[in-house]
């Protein structure tokens, strides 16, 4: 999943490049291995 993420230009906010592949390919650069899925959790976890 390595893909390049958007630049970002002086009218765009910081974490509109923060997508979900970012997110994914930061998690495995560290070692872990994700597939994707994701988990609803209660406001109180």
């Amino acid at each position: 999943m390595q893909t390049e993420p958007p630049a970002i230009t002086p009218s765009s906010h910081p974490y509109d490049a923060l997508t979900p592949e970012v997110i994914l390919d930061a998690i495995e650069a560290e070692g872990f291995e994700v597939n994707g899925r994701l988990f609803a959790l209660n406001s109180y976890e």
